[in-house]
């Protein structure tokens, strides 16, 4: 059995409601990501996008003198000579998808001579064959421990194998490499440049008595989880490879990462990660002249982390450069003060994921000021709905009803509820009320922390527009950081490429670079 789903990304991108992310591909279609449970999930063949694994052999494809039982084969022939052999393959192919497809053989009975082969093959390959003879085919032959890929001519190899002994078989379509193993044990890697055809599981038997049996499904003898881990490491080392000397100097996966705390507001990380960069590289946060480095103008908000925040204040940064021009110093100023706004806004997310509800709106209204008028109805929809959530938390439902009748009808009639997960929160939220303990009940996952970030997020993106610029009422960029855009973008690119026949792809899963909690 494939030890990879084929067609299964998984990404698992992040997600606060904790039932996945949704996102489109470039067809305009949606996909929704969730954490697989294991490293072999069943196909899910109603699904329609992935092909069937092999279960059995097949009778159709049975060699003369070979008797197919289900998942087992015995040779039933003369055995005087290599004509009399006859092989047997799998019901159907493995899948050019999957990365890795590994199954076994156990060997019931060795027959007179133990001339058995375990290996692929591929279409045209005759059934009259040992595995491994014929071109488009290779062989783990038992008799004498060698292995034969397309000819007659094998080559030293492995152990002999017999009776009561498993043989494994792994197909790494991602190296192209065919790989053995007895009882568990990889023998290195027999044969190279295969897997870009269709391949089927196949035995081969020669003399009397020989009898063994297929293995297609776990658990294997083999320890597969260590396959999985060995095939995704030599996947990213070889996309690092590709890419490495082409990226910037630069430390991008850092400054994304310290876009993203900013982004949410985590400012106090945020500056502890810049502190500890500066104490490993100096020379990037300081200038030449031993002074503390401020960024030009254009690009001081996106800085404004790696020089500023590391000072006392950002005040203190300004004034670090003594010789500056009067407009350049005002230019500063003016992002000193934004950088002010921001830290007020910083304050109204906490006070969000702390479920302050009043509190985090009037502090928004602070940083919006008076002329910017009311938040968005989408916003408001969202504070409502967690104003009912904290009003049936603290059990009070005089509160509760008095929000649904009032704040949240008139948000949802100022349009707030026009997304459907919007509109679909409230229902949630509003069904709270139904229940004589909510907690318990199938909408209790609306009490939960993940409800409060969510208008958390929705409230930074508020305040991030008015701060920056966008349109905070239609603009759904605004809501996630480019981590979060890029990550998404990640577990697509993977998705269309699996799609599009690169079975290297489905090892490189987004989950495996985020963590669980």
């Amino acid at each position: 059995m494939g030890i990879l789903p084929s067609l299964d990304p998984s990404p698992g991108v992040y997600s606060r409601r904790g039932r996945g992310t949704s996102f489109v591909s470039s067809r305009g279609d949606s996909i929704s990501h969730r954490r697989s449970a294991s490293i072999d999930t069943p196909r899910r063949l109603e699904e329609g996008r992935m092909a069937p694994r092999p279960s059995k052999w097949d009778v159709s494809r049975a060699g003369a003198h070979v008797a197919v039982d289900g998942m087992l084969a015995r040779y039933v022939g003369a055995g005087a000579t290599d004509r009399d052999a006859a092989s047997v393959r799998s019901d159907v192919p493995t899948s050019r998808r999957e990365p890795l497809y590994y199954f076994e053989v156990r060997v019931r009975s060795t027959g007179r001579e133990g001339f058995i082969g375990v290996g692929l093959a591929a279409s045209g390959v005759r059934a009259d064959r040992l595995p491994g003879w014929e071109p488009g085919s290779v062989g783990y032959h038992g008799d004498d421990g060698r292995v034969f890929v397309g000819g007659a001519r094998g080559n030293a190899y492995g152990p002999t194998y017999a009776a009561g002994d498993v043989v494994g078989c792994l197909l790494d379509r991602s190296k192209k490499t065919v790989e053995f193993f007895k009882n568990g044990v990889a023998l290195g890697v027999a044969a190279t440049g295969m897997g870009d055809e269709d391949m089927w599981p196949t035995v081969g038997l020669r003399t009397p008595g020989e009898e063994v049996e297929a293995v297609f499904a776990p658990p294997y003898v083999a320890d597969e989880a260590r396959m999985v881990a060995e095939a995704k490491r030599y996947a990213r080392e070889t996309v690092r490879s590709g890419v490495s000397d082409g990226l910037p100097t630069k430390d991008i996966a850092l400054d994304t990462v310290l876009a993203h705390l900013r982004h949410h507001g985590y400012v106090r990380a945020a500056r502890k990660l810049v502190q500890t960069r500066d104490r490993a590289n100096t020379n990037r946060s300081r200038g030449e002249s031993g002074y503390a480095r401020t960024p030009s103008a254009q690009c001081l908000h996106e800085e404004e982390l790696d020089s500023m925040d590391v000072s006392t204040s950002p005040e203190e940064a300004a004034m670090e450069v003594v010789d500056m021009e009067e407009e350049d110093r005002a230019k500063v100023a003016a992002v000193v003060a934004a950088a002010a706004k921001e830290e007020k806004l910083n304050q109204a997310v906490e006070c969000a994921r702390r479920g302050e509800v009043a509190k985090a709106m009037a502090t928004l209204a602070e940083v919006r000021g008076a002329e910017a008028g009311p938040p968005p109805a989408r916003l408001r929809l969202l504070a409502a709905c967690q104003a009912l959530v904290e009003a049936v938390r603290e059990k009070d439902t005089p509160t509760a009803l008095a929000v649904a009748r009032g704040d949240l009808a008139e948000a949802a009639k100022d349009g707030g509820d026009a997304r459907v997960e919007d509109a679909e929160t409230m229902r949630e939220v509003v069904a709270l009320l139904a229940y004589d303990d909510p907690a318990t009940s199938p909408v209790g996952h609306c009490l939960a922390q993940h409800q409060r970030e969510r208008f958390a997020d929705a409230l930074r993106a508020v305040g991030w527009s008015t701060l920056h610029g966008g349109n905070e009422a239609e603009d759904p960029c605004t809501e996630e950081s480019p981590l979060e855009t890029v990550t998404k973008q990640a577990a697509v690119v993977l998705r269309e490429l699996q799609e599009g026949g690169c079975a290297t792809a489905a090892l490189l899963v987004v989950q495996d670079y985020i963590p669980a909690n």
